[in-house]
């Protein structure tokens, strides 16, 4: 996860964030100011502007959503289902199926 500011994030503020992982639930994870951001819909090797929609009250992580795109990452797919990012059922739609597979691998092992 890469830093790019020393201040930690705030509810409402518009970060420029490079991704770097993915969390458990499928959303990019990036680092500002030493807290976690994640950022639904963002993918790894991504930079994109985000805005913080909540920050932890007790541990150094944020969530925010995702506003532009500035970097794609080669990863990226236009997801098959017209309900993608409206019904929450497949976060990963969005990512190639081969890279879909590797996160998945990865969390079970």
């Amino acid at each position: 996860m890469t830093s790019t500011s020393a201040a930690p994030p705030r509810e409402g503020e518009t970060l420029s964030l490079q991704c770097d992982d993915l969390d458990d639930e499928g959303a990019a994870l990036a680092s500002h100011g030493g807290a976690r951001v994640n950022v639904a819909a963002a993918l790894p090797g991504e930079r994109v502007q985000a805005t913080v929609t909540h920050v932890s009250s007790h541990r150094p992580e944020a969530w925010a959503r995702l506003d532009v795109i500035d970097a794609p990452s080669p990863e990226r797919r236009a997801p098959a289902c017209a309900a993608y990012g409206s019904c929450g059922g497949c976060v990963l739609q969005h990512l190639d199926v081969a890279a879909q597979l590797a996160w998945k691998a990865t969390r079970v092992r």
